[in-house]
């Protein structure tokens, strides 16, 4: 084994070990920092609740970092937090604090597995530190997209029902309150929420609207905000403009369905390959193949 494959693995495992002892230690002693939500919360699995004191201290050391370049970053880490409603209320620094001890772990726990079996080398570490850092974004990015595709399927619910509140005489904010208290429960739902909380805080219609449509960043929403700002702007009946965007809605989601109906033959074709076609050749082919080899050592 190499010696850069053993520095690469034991100095990792010095500071993990020197974070794993600091952690627990803070789960003992509270810092004056506020505590961590992440310790807090009932909705934050067990791992990263133990793991809290370790993201804690590191998200302390990064906000020590001045960096353009890691600003930037952050700022792009922010957005898709936003994006993925602010899963376990995690900040970007929190996050970062996650990618760096996710690094940690992979590599002391994959590389001591790897130095067991015998295949320890710069190559294994370095995939190590890759699926480390890749690990909590492909986590992010699929949260990322469960939520649009929750939001995409109650948008067209939400915005008939908004269409029916406004026609049958309620105001904006009634037919808003109206869908977050009888609409299905979902991101879609707590977004129109904290659109209600916004206007009552004293934004007006139209920003607390954009600041939603910023923090889905979704098409289908940033077009119904999009509709309702215009409709603003140009004095329309807020009733015909939700209209619009009612029938638009479900064009959509018909569309989409069709889509996936149409994608389905295709995404089929593996398992009909691999599994399927297989198992019926041997019901089919296999009595006739024993027979053939019974009657051949005859």
């Amino acid at each position: 084994m190499d010696t850069v494959a053993w520095m690469l693995v034991y100095v990792p495992m010095f500071f993990s070990a020197a974070l794993f002892g600091y952690g627990f230690y803070m789960l003992r002693r509270e810092t004056a920092e506020a505590p961590s939500r992440l310790k807090t919360s009932k909705d934050v699995p067990p791992a990263l609740r133990v793991l809290a004191p370790m993201i804690q201290r590191l998200t302390l050391l990064n906000r020590k970092i001045e960096n353009s370049r890691f600003k930037a970053h952050l700022e792009s880490i922010g957005r898709k937090l936003e994006m993925a409603g602010r899963p376990f209320s995690l900040q970007p620094l929190e996050f970062v604090g996650l990618q760096q001890v996710s690094v940690i772990l992979f590599v002391l726990l994959g590389g001591m597995a790897m130095a067991t079996i015998g295949f320890l080398n710069a190559a294994s570490v370095l995939v190590l530190l890759l699926m480390g850092a890749v690990l909590p974004r492909v986590w992010l990015s699929e949260t990322i997209n469960a939520r649009h595709k929750s939001i995409a399927r109650s948008l067209p619910y939400a915005t008939d029902l908004l269409t029916l509140c406004v026609e049958a005489g309620l105001d904006f904010m009634g037919g808003v309150k109206t869908v977050v208290e009888k609409g299905r429960r979902g991101p879609l739902n707590e977004e129109f929420y904290q659109v209600l909380q916004e206007i009552k805080m004293g934004k007006t219609r139209r920003e607390a609207l954009e600041d939603m449509a910023r923090r889905i960043n979704l098409q289908g929403v940033s077009a119904f905000v999009s509709a309702l700002v215009q409709a603003d702007k140009l004095g329309t009946p807020l009733g015909e403009a939700l209209r619009i965007q009612s029938e638009q809605r479900r064009t959509e989601r018909f569309q989409r369905a069709e889509k996936l109906a149409q994608e389905a033959p295709v995404k089929m074709m593996f398992p009909l390959l691999a599994f399927i076609f297989p198992a019926v050749f041997i019901v089919l082919l296999g009595p006739i193949v024993l027979k053939w080899a019974f009657e051949g050592s005859m």
